[in-house]
């Protein structure tokens, strides 16, 4: 299955004579730029739907961190301050990885 500016290109190369022949050059000339007008607006829909969904997961992962300082705040005279050090790190490292992650996996 191609798409549409596939499918125009490959029939104005097939029919390129013909096309000549009835003089129609304008015709698919407007139809190329009216198919690349449509498939410039998908991809610009794309990218930002792609954009939004990675300000959003990087919102939620700030809460995550915050959540995590909090309670390391307040657990400070409870808890080991190495390991709750250890534990900031380490959520920080998963949180910097997952985001990147998930942009990764919605470019693909």
């Amino acid at each position: 299955m191609r798409g549409p500016m596939h499918q125009l290109f490959s029939s104005v190369i097939s029919g390129l004579v013909t096309i000549r022949a009835y003089r129609k050059q304008r015709f698919f000339q407007t139809s190329y730029l009216v198919e690349n007008d449509r498939s410039a607006n998908v991809t610009f829909t794309y990218y930002l739907v792609s954009r939004l969904m990675g300000v959003r997961l990087e919102y939620m992962m700030i809460s995550v961190v915050i959540v995590t300082a909090s309670s390391v705040a307040y657990f400070r005279h409870y808890i080991e301050p190495g390991l709750l050090a250890y534990s900031l790190l380490n959520i920080t490292d998963i949180v910097v990885f997952f985001v990147f992650t998930m942009r990764i996996w919605a470019e693909i």
